[in-house]
């Protein structure tokens, strides 16, 4: 199992992240299976500032309760601009 699909299994690990291609994030969650929860989202870097601010925080408040008592739980945000200011899922080349 690849490095992405282990860390989708973590709930401690649980969060909102972005990334700039949805294809690495897509297949590891397949390869992770029914285990972790992973949301991705595409085209909230399009919203205005004040509308993705309430989405980021609620889905950051599930994130949390799920560190707490799991199943695991990852928002993953499209951003092909690299815009958002989120952690990133993984190393991503440039």
């Amino acid at each position: 199992m690849g490095h992405l699909a282990e860390r989708y299994r973590d709930a401690g690990r649980s969060g909102v992240y972005r990334v700039s291609d949805a294809a690495i994030p897509r297949a590891a969650a397949v390869e992770a299976g029914p285990a972790s929860q992973v949301l991705l989202l595409e085209g909230l870097d399009r919203l205005l500032p004040a509308e993705l601010t309430s989405i980021v925080a609620a889905l950051e408040h599930v994130a949390a309760a799920r560190k707490e008592r799991g199943p695991p739980f990852f928002a993953v945000l499209l951003d092909p601009s690299r815009r958002l200011s989120l952690p990133t899922l993984y190393k991503e080349k440039p």
